[in-house]
């Protein structure tokens, strides 16, 4: 070994060095093209299941509590990798970049932070599925005035789509029933057949 490192070290080719502690590097986050009312909306195999911007709490810590779930409505196992979801603000991104597999009618959710979220009465219970975004996206942030939130399929399309408040005004060509009303603190907007409702008993089946 010494002398491997001695020819290292003539050769210029090795130089060593010591690492103390692990280190954290700030990567910027993946970055799509905007969605615009072009984009094509193809839906398919994953779907949103329920949202909630606005949750219990002091409002400088409330986007930290913000979640969205997803779920596989197709008969058969889907692999989220290549899937993105954005509000279609800079840097408010993450693609998964990793196999992710949904089992048929699985719900996934997806929080921005997961301490915050299991301190959520809905977000206690231990069977959920939880994906952590905040650290990955930190920007994607589900404004309490207004704001979209899209999901790319990896060829592009939005596979799902659902916008409130006032953004509602700046995608009249959505359909009706991706529009959402507005929630309550300790409230879930739910999409049912109908389109979204609140649920005032998040992340059940209450439709």
């Amino acid at each position: 070994r010494d002398a491997l490192e001695a020819y290292l070290r003539a050769c210029g080719t090795y130089t060593p060095r010591v690492t103390r502690s692990i280190a954290i590097t700030d990567e910027p986050g993946p970055s799509i093209g905007p969605v615009t009312p072009s984009t094509p909306f193809v839906p398919g195999p994953v779907s949103f299941a329920e949202f909630a911007y606005t949750v219990p709490g002091p409002l400088s810590d409330e986007p930290a509590g913000e979640w969205f779930a997803v779920r596989n409505i197709f008969d058969r196992p889907v692999n989220l990798k290549g899937y993105s979801f954005s509000d279609n603000d800079d840097k408010g991104v993450f693609s998964i970049e990793k196999d992710l597999l949904l089992a048929p009618g699985e719900l996934l959710v997806f929080c921005s932070s997961v301490p915050k979220f299991r301190r959520l009465p809905y977000g206690a219970s231990q069977y959920l599925r939880i994906f952590e975004y905040g650290r990955l996206a930190p920007r994607l942030n589900l404004g309490n005035r207004g704001d979209e939130l899209v999901m790319l399929a990896p060829n592009g399309h939005i596979a799902d789509q659902v916008t409130y408040g006032r953004h509602t005004a700046l995608w009249r060509n959505w359909p009706a029933d991706t529009k959402a009303p507005n929630h309550k603190p300790g409230e879930g907007l739910v999409k049912t057949q109908g389109g979204w409702q609140v649920n005032t008993r998040p992340l059940t089946e209450e439709e």
